[in-house]
């Protein structure tokens, strides 16, 4: 899906309020203020360097300041969106520790022949970071 097949598809224009390159792709468009399970994300669509075609949406939270904490938000995201696409297909839950500091991933995948979806939370006490994403992947053809 190209940027003009998405936009129509969604019905209202793109905000282009930042452009951002990854290793497989660019974004230049995306859509502020979605809610999932109470929480506001900001959506940006990421697309093919070469092809110019949706490879995923990446959701992010952008609250600040943080009134309650990622790993609560994360629980009330998968909640809502196991109601919204029924059982999980695949999840991890991990916590550790490097040299001396607490590491925590959280992952939760709905996995359809047409996409997957992928709802990641990332803690890390060493460098005081935190990442709470939710991807969408279209299946490639």
């Amino acid at each position: 899906m190209t940027e003009t097949q998405l936009q129509q598809v969604l019905g209202k224009p793109f905000s282009k309020e930042h452009s951002a390159s990854y290793v497989d792709g660019y974004s230049d468009h995306g859509i502020g203020n979605t809610m999932v399970g109470g929480v506001t994300l900001q959506s940006h669509f990421i697309m093919d360097k070469g092809t110019k075609q949706l490879i995923r949406i990446r959701f992010h939270s952008d609250e600040s300041p943080i009134t309650t904490p990622r790993q609560q938000r994360y629980l009330r995201m998968r909640e809502a969106l196991t109601r919204q696409f029924g059982s999980v297909g695949e999840s991890h839950d991990a916590s550790h520790e490097i040299a001396g500091k607490r590491q925590m991933e959280l992952d939760t995948k709905w996995s359809y022949p047409s996409a997957e979806i992928e709802l990641m939370y990332r803690w890390d006490e060493y460098i005081s970071n935190e990442e709470l994403y939710i991807f969408y992947r279209p299946a490639g053809d």
